[in-house]
């Protein structure tokens, strides 16, 4: 064996399973498996021992077609990407001592061992003759059949039975069957196996949902103690939050660009429409930035930025069955609750958005100029605990620094437009920019809530006027910015109701929006999982 991978220049250690001879005899059996371990031993553990098996355990003393038929095992076993086990093993020959070589004999399926390329085969002839093969992966060849489209994205998963030992079983032999199967094959069957589940199959009280793209993760959610199957109820009636500026990250959404047509759909139509308005940047191309690149701070992009990215996750939750039956705004959060009631059709939405990130430097300075000194305001009450402070810089400095003092907890938001506060009063160029933004009334199936006025505005959508003077609270948007005040608010008027948000700062867009899905789900939405995977 030695001289084997001697010649062939490999390392012993790059194999991942050895099939043995295997006499059946009580001397036979140890001294093969001795030198098997001298051989093959170091570097074993535990979590990765070597695997040994003898096809002799299936079929018995095959004599001069032995060696050929462990030849053939052996390439299925690297050709398909898993170990086959060996039948009616019970324990070791007592010479053997497996757990302190770390060797292992599989009685079940196992999937071949990742960072392994080789196996061997040992085989003793009649006569006293030994032979030992060793065989690897081949290259890779390209094929000249059509590659299919990159689909590589996140897929949810979705498994559901009657009660909540049913799940368990199912999502068991789920985790059995992507065990079967090699690596390379994975990303296919990962796909397939979210259509049969979420398509193919009858969604039933009981259920689980996993969001991932690898089934790694599938089998140590599925797979674990910790599966805890939820019991649906029935279709929740939900209220879609919009949250307002300062959430904003680089390439907060871009993974969804790629995955969900919908949402790449209204993402450049709001591109488009800004290219129209001659807007001085691509939102495309600021969507696509790193951290270094990207103009966070710079409201005359992360506005309308915001607003687009809400307009898309509200269209891309349309397209999974997914509505609102009553929204409200925070601040500029407001402009997207409006289009998602009907109030705004998606120009409007993006020529108010525009607009008023436009507002700022220039009206600010001056503004700060002329009255002489720093001055800043309570400009929203987020909750009974939380409060968003407004002005100028050094102002907002200087209460920073009090803030810290007193050890209270505080943050800076990334924008440099002043909101709600009294720079926001030099808006004659925005109002004259809307003016021809025409509201509608809000559908009859969605209430449209005013955080501004604190009631329900089922009359017509604000006009101009009114998107001068923001206001409150958010689900929908780039970032869970609002959730503690949100759980603070909730907590003030004892409401259990559940809170979830859409995107995470930092968090791939399609996985985080995957998961939300699978969350409604649990809680018995109907799901529309053709659009979702």
């Amino acid at each position: 064996m030695r001289d084997v991978y001697a010649r062939a220049q490999i390392s012993p250690n790059d194999t991942g399973y050895v099939e043995a001879y295997g006499t059946g005899t009580k001397a036979g059996d140890p001294i093969e498996a001795g030198a098997i371990h001298s051989v093959f031993g170091d570097g074993r553990t535990k979590q990765s021992p070597l695997y040994i098996g003898s096809i002799k355990t299936n079929f018995g003393h095959l004599e001069n077609a032995s060696g050929i038929l462990s030849v053939i095992k052996a390439t299925l076993i690297l050709e398909k990407g898993f170990i086959l086990p060996n039948v009616n093993f019970k324990k070791a020959n007592e010479a053997i001592p497996l757990d302190a070589w770390n060797i292992k004999v599989p009685v079940d399926v196992r999937p071949w061992p990742e960072d392994k390329r080789f196996m061997s085969i040992n085989n003793f002839g009649f006569g006293g003759s030994n032979a030992h093969v060793v065989l690897g992966h081949g290259p890779a060849v390209a094929s000249e059949l059509p590659q299919e489209p990159n689909r590589d994205f996140p897929q949810l998963l979705v498994i559901s039975a009657n009660d909540e030992g049913a799940v368990k079983r199912v999502a068991s032999n789920v985790c059995a069957h992507a065990a079967k199967h090699p690596e390379d094959s994975q990303k296919r069957l990962l796909r397939n196996m979210a259509y049969t589940l979420g398509e193919r199959r009858s969604h039933l009280p009981w259920r689980v949902a996993v969001a991932t793209s690898t089934f790694t993760q599938v089998a140590k959610v599925l797979s674990g103690s910790t599966i805890a199957p939820k019991r649906a109820g029935s279709t929740p009636r939900l209220a879609f939050a919009y949250t307002g500026q300062g959430a904003q990250w680089a390439k907060m959404g871009h993974q969804l660009l790629q995955s969900h047509p919908v949402f790449a759909d209204t993402v450049k139509a709001a591109s488009d429409f800004l290219d129209r308005l001659r807007a001085d940047f691509s939102l495309l191309v600021e969507l696509s930035k790193s951290p270094e690149e990207s103009s966070l701070g710079k409201s005359c992009i992360s506005q309308p930025r915001c607003t687009a990215i809400q307009l898309g996750l509200t269209d891309l939750l349309s397209s999974w069955g997914v509505g609102p039956a009553m929204v409200v705004g925070h601040s500029s959060g407001e402009i997207a609750a409006a289009y998602a009631a009907g109030a705004l059709m998606l120009e409007d939405a993006m020529a108010i958005a525009y607009h008023r990130g436009s507002l700022g430097p220039a009206e600010v300075k001056r503004m700060i100029k002329i009255l002489g000194l720093s001055k800043i305001t309570v400009a929203c009450e987020n909750s009974p605990s939380s409060v968003t402070i407004s002005g100028d810089e050094a102002g907002i400095d200087a209460l920073a620094v009090e803030l810290e003092k007193q050890r209270c907890f505080h943050r800076k938001l990334r924008v440099n437009v002043a909101y709600h506060s009294s720079h926001m009063q030099v808006i004659a160029d925005y109002l004259a920019a809307i003016k021809d933004v025409t509201p509608k009334p809000p559908r009859g199936d969605v209430s449209f809530y005013s955080a501004l006025e604190g009631r329900r505005n089922d009359q017509a959508s604000p006009g101009p006027t009114y998107w001068s003077k923001p206001d409150m609270i958010v689900e929908i948007g780039p970032y869970s910015a609002l959730e503690v005040p949100i759980r603070q608010i909730l907590k003030f008027k004892d409401q259990k109701i559940d809170y979830q948000a859409s995107l995470v700062r930092n968090k791939d867009a399609t996985l985080a929006m995957l998961q939300l899905a699978g969350s409604l789900f649990l809680n018995g939405a109907d799901i529309m999982f053709d659009q979702v995977n």
